[in-house]
């Protein structure tokens, strides 16, 4: 016997509460892989990632240092990370880990999200790198949004590569004006990372005249809207 509308909606209901259970503790090298299609590669006890980590160490402290004399201007931490990407950039050049233009699937320069870096060393050894910023006092402080990845249609991330964070705890001096106290170089490869889905809208789907009540202004002046 055909099971009844009814039943039916309720088999549905359980399947869609089971899609949109959060993940726990995913590892990020496998959704990078199932997202992009290319894998994450490992750092090793080898000669060409000791050189990889020894050159990226000595670009960190040499923005450190730099910051230390000379404090950045900017508005707010987010502002502080493009700056201090932008020095380790140029530390970064003329090196042995060379960075190149990160490039899309589509070939397009740029485009946005993660990583904000693509570093070349020799023989077109790739790895993909992050630069992030935390206040000093919030640098052990879990947050959901210390670290996110979102999947792109046209990703960033186009071949197999070393994955890495290099994070600066800073700090601000005077109005505006920050450095950096210390810094981490990490391997995202065995990262773990959640998932929590969500429904989302915009301001002209909440604001639409369909849904509104009532709105009023500075003058006093009230209107009742709908039913």
């Amino acid at each position: 016997m055909q099971d009844s509308r009814d039943e039916q909606f309720k088999i549905l209901q359980d399947m869609a509460r089971r899609v949109l259970e959060p993940w726990q503790k995913a590892p990020f090298g496998m959704v990078i892989e199932l997202t992009t299609g290319v894998p994450v590669e490992r750092i090793l006890d080898c000669a060409e990632d000791k050189q990889l980590i020894g050159v990226l160490s000595d670009a960190a402290m040499q923005v450190t240092a730099e910051s230390q004399s000379s404090p950045l201007f900017a508005n707010r931490p987010n502002d502080v990370s493009t700056k201090f990407e932008e020095l380790v950039k140029s530390k970064l050049k003329g090196s042995r880990v060379e960075p190149v233009p990160v490039t899309t699937r589509k070939g397009k320069k740029g485009g946005q999200g993660y990583p904000d870096m693509k570093l070349v060393q020799s023989g077109n050894r790739v790895t993909y790198l992050d630069i992030k910023v935390s206040r000093l006092e919030n640098i052990d402080q879990a947050s959901a949004r210390n670290f996110f990845y979102q999947p792109q249609a046209d990703s960033r991330i186009t071949e197999a590569a070393r994955h890495l964070l290099l994070g600066f705890a800073i700090r601000e001096v005077s109005e505006k004006k920050w450095l950096a106290e210390h810094w981490r170089l990490v391997d995202l490869w065995g990262l773990s990372v959640n998932l929590k889905h969500e429904f989302n809208a915009d301001n002209t789907e909440i604001y639409r005249k369909e849904n509104r009540l009532a709105e009023g202004d500075a003058s006093g002046k009230v209107v009742f809207l709908g039913a």
